[in-house]
C-alpha cells in the first residue's frame, strides 16, 4: 500500500472519529436540520457530515503531509469557510455576508497562494485563451461558483456525497496517470475516504442506522476543495488535464446552479409583474 492510500485511510478513520464525536454534541449545541416549508425530511437531523469529513482531512494533512506549495493557506480558509458554514447551519446568516465572505477567501485562496487558472485552454479551437492577469478574478469567480454550486444541489439524500465522489476519484485517476501531481493525488483521496463515513451515515448503511447530514458547512467546504484541486490540475506547466475537462468534472452541479438561478429569475419576473416587489430568494436559500 502506497504512502498515499495510507494518508486517505486515516484520513477516514479520523472522520469516522469525529463523526461519532459530533453527532451527540450537535443535539447539544443545537447543530440541526429541522422541517420546514423547504424542508421535507423527518424529524431533527445532525449537521455534522461536513464538519467530519472537513476534521479527518485537516487533522491528516497536519500530521503526515507538507503545508507548502499552498496547502497551508488552503486550509486555513476552508477553517474559515468550514466555520462559517457552521454558523450559518445553526442560526442563518445574512446572504450578502455569506456571499462577501466567500469572495474574501476566494481572493486570499487565490493571491496569497499564487495558484490561479492561467488559460481556458483551446476552448474555443481558435488557440489557446490565456488569462493573464485576469487568472486570479477568475479564479476567484470559479471558487464561488463551485462552492454554491454543490451547496445547491445538496438537496437529496447521498447526491452531493457521491457527486463529490464522483469528481475526487476522477481527479485520482487524472493525477496518478499524470504522475506529477504526488500531493494533489494524496490530497483526493485523503477527502474521498474522509466523505465516505458521511455518506453510509447519510444513507443509513451499515452500522449507521440515523441519517446525518452534510450541512452548509461541508457543501461549501466540497466546493471549495474540489475547485482548488481542479485549478492545480490545469496549471499549464504541468497540466494533468485540459481546463474543459474541469467543467466536465463538475457539470451536475455547475448544471443545476444555473438551472436554479434561472427558475428563481422567472419566477421573481413573474411575482413583479403580478403583485411588484418580490420576496428576497435569495435571502431564503441556503445556497450563499
Amino acid at each position: 500500500m502506497d504512502a498515499a492510500s495510507v494518508t486517505g485511510l486515516l484520513s477516514g478513520f479520523l472522520a469516522l472519529f469525529f463523526l461519532l464525536l459530533l453527532k451527540p454534541l450537535a443535539v447539544h449545541v443545537d447543530l440541526m436540520d429541522r422541517p420546514d416549508h423547504r424542508k421535507i425530511h423527518s424529524g431533527a437531523v445532525p449537521l455534522v457530515g461536513g464538519l467530519s469529513a472537513f476534521l479527518g482531512l485537516c487533522v491528516t494533512w497536519l500530521l503526515e503531509m507538507p503545508l507548502s506549495d499552498g496547502y497551508g493557506l488552503f486550509l486555513a480558509c476552508a477553517a474559515l469557510l468550514v466555520l462559517m458554514g457552521a454558523v450559518d447551519d445553526a442560526c442563518d446568516l445574512p446572504a450578502n455576508f455569506r456571499l462577501g465572505s466567500q469572495i474574501a477567501l476566494g481572493a486570499a485562496l487565490a493571491y496569497g497562494s499564487g495558484i490561479s487558472l492561467d488559460s481556458f485552454g483551446n476552448l474555443l479551437g481558435f488557440g489557446v485563451i490565456e488569462l493573464g492577469p485576469l487568472g486570479p478574478i477568475v479564479t476567484i469567480a470559479a471558487i464561488i461558483a463551485a462552492t454554491n454550486a454543490f451547496n445547491m444541489v445538496d438537496g437529496i439524500d447521498g447526491l452531493t456525497g457521491s457527486l463529490s465522489l464522483v469528481a475526487l476519484l476522477s481527479l485520482c485517476w487524472l493525477f496518478s496517470a499524470s504522475g506529477r501531481f504526488p500531493l494533489e493525488l494524496t490530497f483526493c483521496l485523503a477527502l474521498a475516504f474522509g466523505l465516505a463515513p458521511y455518506l453510509m451515515a447519510n444513507l443509513r448503511i451499515f452500522p449507521f442506522k440515523r441519517k446525518i447530514f452534510m450541512g452548509d458547512a461541508g457543501s461549501m467546504f466540497v466546493g471549495f476543495a474540489v475547485v482548488w484541486l481542479l485549478v492545480q490540475g490545469t496549471d499549464l506547466e504541468r497540466s494533468a488535464f485540459r481546463p474543459v475537462t474541469a467543467l466536465w468534472l463538475v457539470a451536475i452541479p455547475l448544471m443545476d446552479m444555473v438551472a436554479i438561478m434561472v427558475r428563481r429569475a422567472r419566477k421573481s419576473i413573474g411575482h413583479d409583474a403580478r403583485s411588484g416587489p418580490p420576496p428576497s430568494y435569495l435571502s431564503q436559500s441556503r445556497a450563499y
